[in-house]
């Protein structure tokens, strides 16, 4: 073997090795605990396992914990000419950790319905984690709708690895064609897709029209308004773009990227939009109690996180990257968005400023939550202790 081949070979190991480790992070954070030197090292060995053959492991019999060589090969591969770009990490870890965030929407979903036997369409499927996870509950036919020819083929190795069985129809589901002879469905999941299509009126009544009458449909959608997202934007980390129009949006992404980086963002709707848009189809959406922390500490989270996007605005005024129109547009969108959660905050306090309130689930629910989880029923629930419903506004009331 050559110099140069065993270099290539040294440098594939170690990225391998690397994205293994990376895999082993996100499925720790998920879980909300650190890892520990033992688990490292153990993970550490486990690209040479990889290397000899998956140490005898077949489709079926991959731990819940991990994922298949091919699929991980696939990934990197996928991301191979953005190595070092600034969100390369980013990027891999989110492919790496589908299946690991798919389960906990699975586990979500059944705690609301049935999952065995259920009619079950993912739209958007991506990486095919959410496939493998409804799959692994008994869905009666999972099935994946998703516009890019790579990652469906990633999704299908992915399901293949896992020794499941799922359809992956490649198409765009703003082509009726592509959804003329689907559904209903008792299920269906739409994680981080309607910010990146050019109708999202279009994706929700087709959301809607494929809900079965009893069915239920999830979405994850990221919160414009959250501080952290303001700080740095959950796709491509740029400060303030979120507030921006989509065409301001576009031209601070290329000012800031090479002209080749590829760019699949639409626009960021409120919540409020989105919401009456889901209503108007036919939907009831709900947000998950749970999932809305109001105590002291996500409101002091806030405070300090308008505190970091008014440092941050400083800096961005010296940034010298971008052009003067658009570096106004960011500047403005920011001062706009620091008056309304000055006067949200204010308001806040005059009330008597309590934690665990109304009022602070309300203020959280705006500013604190980096996404919202919908689930939008086709018909009311009969039951809804757990759940958020969000009237008109974004206002919420707990029904009890």
């Amino acid at each position: 073997m050559s110099t140069e081949d065993t270099d290539s070979l040294r440098v594939r190991n170690e990225r391998y090795r690397w994205a293994v480790l990376l895999e082993a992070r996100a499925r720790q954070s998920l879980a909300g605990a650190k890892m520990s030197a033992d688990t490292a090292a153990k993970v550490q060995a486990l690209p040479n396992e990889h290397q000899r053959g998956g140490s005898g492991r077949t489709a079926g019999t991959l731990g819940r914990d991990r994922q298949g060589a091919g699929f991980v090969a696939q990934v990197l591969r996928y991301f191979d000419r953005g190595i070092g770009a600034p969100n390369y990490q980013r990027y891999v870890s989110y492919a790496l950790s589908t299946t690991e965030r798919g389960r906990g929407v699975a586990s979500l979903v059944s705690r609301h319905r049935p999952l065995a036997g259920a009619r079950y369409l993912d739209v958007g499927t991506g990486w095919g984690g959410y496939l493998v996870a409804f799959a692994e509950q008994g869905v009666a036919g999972a099935v994946g709708i998703e516009v890019n020819e790579v990652l469906a083929k990633a999704a299908e190795t992915n399901i293949r690895e896992h020794g499941l069985t799922a359809q992956v129809i490649l198409g765009d589901v703003g082509e009726p064609s592509t959804t003329a002879e689907l559904g209903p469905f008792d299920v269906i999941t739409c994680d981080d897709v309607i910010e990146h299509v050019a109708q999202p009126d279009a994706l929700i009544a087709t959301l809607s029209r494929l809900c079965a009458e009893e069915g239920l449909v999830v979405l994850n959608i990221p919160n414009k308004m959250a501080y952290a997202c303001v700080l740095s934007d959950p796709h491509h980390g740029l400060f303030g773009s979120v507030l921006l129009s989509p065409e301001d949006m576009r031209r601070c992404f290329f000012e800031l990227y090479p002209p080749s980086s590829p760019y699949t963002l639409g626009e960021f709707w409120p919540l409020d939009l989105t919401l009456g848009r889901l209503r108007q189809s036919g939907l009831h959406p709900f947000l998950v109690k749970q999932d809305v922390p109001c105590n002291q500490e996500a409101m002091e989270a806030i405070r300090d996180g308008c505190r970091q996007v008014r440092d941050a605005r400083h800096k961005a005024e010296q940034d010298s990257r971008l052009s003067q129109d658009v570096s106004k547009a960011v500047l403005d969108a920011v001062d706009s968005y620091l008056a309304v959660v000055g006067e949200d905050l204010d308001r806040f306090v005059s009330s008597g400023g309590k934690p665990e309130t109304p009022a602070a689930r309300e203020l959280s629910c705006r500013y604190y939550l980096r996404a919202h989880r919908l689930l939008c029923f086709k018909r009311r629930p009969s039951g809804w202790r757990h759940l958020l419903h969000l009237a008109r506004g974004a206002k919420t009331k707990e029904y009890l």
